[in-house]
């Protein structure tokens, strides 16, 4: 059950790391909200999202575990931990489903509401893709539609077909250009991705209260940053677009339809949206400097939040294994995993405290246990990839440890691992990494032969360590049958 800690360690991961961002960013708005920063604010707020989502992906887990080379592992499992992180997931399952139905009720709310929309008449249609030329904003797949009863100027829906819904009939020419180009805005800047995207998070992290209003936040500012860029960059008369807001506004508070973006938030209040583009255009005559730094935190935000976040819950993990890890002592031997308490007392159970010149190639297996903290780790960087099979060719330094690529085996498998070690008389250990975390090995020399039986189902490695104060090379072949 290991995936299920990955899942926990992922979930932890982006909670810690989004979290921080989302505190630094309400921070931002309370100093500069006010101060016409709102497109700062925006970019920030789409930082924040990525910050959230970026560190969940099994596959970031890992691609940063790799580039770590934590002893193989993020974290090392004991029994707490695997009961700690169980509980956690069975709380957390039942919070997203929940969640999760809610947001599949909005969605089909709004898919219900615009299945009627129909293709818009031709005459609209030469008028967008006239628009189109002008602003130089592409079309893309976007559709432009109609429907009968929008009072509320136009409305943009569809994540993987998406739509531009108009009113149908007639209506102000001027009115119906600033729609669309505003609308056209909202698609080409992907506003309906990350609005979705918000409200994923909100799904995943909805034990945290911070989240529960985040994707009503994205709203707004997809709002405020479209309307600074509809009036600056393509009609330079904020008046003129005030006065827009406020027609379409003044129907659509006769609207009783509660036409909705496609995910559910509630629309705008007009003086929060004129508020702010008065206060930007105050802020174009200051310095452009902040703005340029503000562009290279959010890349830097958005390109390190895994690897900060999962530096932070390593230690974490550490620290809780630290705590969780017991010996035993009478026997001497750690509790790793699962380990077998009833298994025969005289075949060593580690190798902790045995002479290796007795057991080299004799057959006989132990736990792997000796630490290796001061030893350089290295995981192959060879184009096979979760390969059941591969061929060996090592040159093992001093105090080195090098492992294979994962790759996936069950219960019922065995790893066979042969091969020859050279200079002569140098001793290995050979052995593999199992998905708890646990090294298993033989100690080997010259030519070698032994097959690792399996007794769980997951990701496994091949690794070797050289203790001896000499390079050592070791050539070979490693097969799961």
């Amino acid at each position: 059950m290991k995936w299920i800690n990955d899942v926990v360690f992922a979930i932890l991961a982006a909670h810690v790391w989004g979290s921080l961002m989302l505190f630094v960013w309400l921070q931002a708005v309370k100093r500069l909200e006010n101060k016409g920063y709102t497109r700062l604010l925006f970019y920030l707020l789409r930082a924040v999202i990525v910050a959230y989502l970026l560190p969940l992906g099994l596959g970031a887990v890992l691609i940063i575990n790799e580039i770590l080379v934590l002893d193989g592992r993020f974290m090392q499992t004991t029994p707490v931990i695997t009961m700690i992180c169980q509980l956690l997931f069975m709380l957390w399952i039942l919070g997203f489903f929940a969640n999760f139905e809610s947001l599949q009720e909005k969605w089909d709310m709004t898919r219900h509401c615009f299945s009627d929309a129909l293709p818009a008449s031709r005459e609209r249609q030469l008028r967008f893709q006239e628009i189109c030329r002008q602003t130089k904003m592409r079309s893309g797949r976007v559709i432009l539609c109609e429907k009968a009863g929008i009072r509320c100027g136009g409305i943009t829906v569809g994540v993987i077909h998406p739509r531009i819904v108009l009113p149908e009939g007639k209506t102000d020419e001027f009115v119906e250009r600033v729609t669309m180009i505003h609308e056209l805005v909202h698609y080409t800047r992907k506003d309906i991705w990350f609005l979705t995207a918000a409200k994923v998070v909100e799904a995943i992290h909805w034990f945290n209260p911070w989240t529960r209003g985040l994707a009503a936040q994205m709203s707004q500012w997809n709002e405020y940053a479209c309307d600074w860029k509809v009036c600056n960059k393509y009609l330079g008369n904020i008046k003129a677009y005030l006065e827009v807001l406020y027609r379409v506004s003044m129907q659509g508070q006769e609207d009783k339809t509660d036409m909705y973006s496609s995910i559910g938030t509630q629309p705008m209040k007009l003086i929060g949206r004129m508020e702010k583009m008065i206060n930007m255009k105050n802020a174009m005559k200051k310095p452009k400097i902040f703005g340029v730094l503000a562009a290279v935190a959010v890349s830097f935000t958005s390109a390190g939040s895994a690897l900060a976040s999962t530096g932070i819950l390593t230690g974490g993990y550490r620290a809780l294994y630290e705590l969780t890890d017991v010996e035993e002592d009478e026997a001497g031997i750690q509790v790793l995993g699962d380990i077998n308490a009833t298994a025969d007392n005289t075949v060593p159970q580690d190798n902790g405290n045995i002479n290796p010149e007795d057991y080299v190639n004799t057959g006989i297996e132990f736990i792997d246990v000796l630490p290796i903290d001061g030893y350089t780790s290295e995981k192959d960087q060879s184009d096979t990839e979760l390969a059941a099979s591969a061929n060996l060719d090592w040159s093992l330094p001093s105090d080195f440890m090098r492992t294979t690529k994962d790759f996936w085996a069950t219960s019922s498998n065995h790893i066979a691992v042969s091969g020859t070690i050279t200079p002569t008389g140098k001793i290995l250990r050979v052995g593999i990494i199992e998905p708890g975390g646990i090294r298993r090995c033989i100690y080997a020399t010259g030519n070698f032969s032994y097959n690792f039986p399996l007794d769980k189902i997951g990701f496994y490695c091949v690794y070797a360590i050289n203790d001896n104060s000499e390079v050592v090379n070791l050539t070979g072949v490693y097969a799961t049958y």
